[in-house]
């Protein structure tokens, strides 16, 4: 498969995968979400339609439905083609952050946005964004900023409790924030 028909399939699949969470949300959480369109709403929009209703029950429902979210072979492209800082192996994945993070996070209420560029992990990076958002669980939002001749994606990670979105955008955008986590201090990963 070449990369347009891998954009074109992730594309095509979370726009199936976002009608899904949206009806099983509807009827187990009574929202409205299948009101709207999928591609007026992101993944994280959809999460947080549940934000006061339990965690578990949350991540249970969505783990059933949505399984991983993307293939292991898609998360690998996902990774390579979104400025990613992680990688895609143990102890450099979004889970493993989520996991040092989850301390940090739980004395915080609200958003948190983390703007930076990624140190050289793998070859070339560009910026991203980082949003942790507090809904039924924290979900990760990484916003890998590409160049316009990258085509934008969106996609659901959902591994070991955690869950990230993972969204490219041609420009940085101005979010409200809170608070800013340092994540890596003097650019360096985490131990």
């Amino acid at each position: 498969m070449n990369t347009k028909e891998m954009f074109n399939t992730i594309d095509r699949e979370a726009y199936i995968l976002k009608n899904k969470i949206m009806q099983a949300f509807d009827r187990t959480f009574g929202t409205k979400l299948s009101e709207k369109d999928a591609d007026d709403l992101s993944f994280v929009d959809i999460l947080m339609a549940v934000s006061d209703k339990s965690a578990e029950e949350v991540y249970t429902l969505l783990k059933r439905i949505a399984g991983h979210g993307v293939s292991f072979k898609q998360k690998d492209f996902l990774y390579e083609h979104s400025n990613m800082l992680f990688l895609n192996e143990c102890g450099y994945d979004f889970e493993d952050l989520m996991e040092k993070l989850a301390p940090e996070l739980d004395k915080i209420d609200g958003l948190v946005r983390v703007d930076g560029i990624p140190v050289d992990i793998k070859g070339a990076q560009g910026p991203f964004q980082i949003i942790c958002h507090k809904g039924p669980f924290w979900i990760l939002e990484y916003v890998g900023i590409v160049p316009d001749n990258v085509p934008l994606v969106e996609a659901l990670l959902v591994q070991n409790g955690q869950v990230m979105v993972l969204r490219t955008e041609h420009q940085r955008r101005e979010i409200p924030w809170e608070q800013i986590i340092n994540l890596y201090p003097q650019g360096g990963l985490p131990s």
